[in-house]
């Protein structure tokens, strides 16, 4: 069961940079607007 651990943890991550991205461009775009 590890591995699924191991295959989580990449996939979190990822999931993690989008959401920050996301809320980066929201917020640059509520602030041009």
């Amino acid at each position: 069961m590890r591995w699924i651990r191991k295959l989580l943890l990449p996939f979190s991550g990822i999931y993690y940079l989008v959401t920050a991205l996301r809320n980066f461009l929201f917020d640059k775009n509520w602030l041009s607007s």
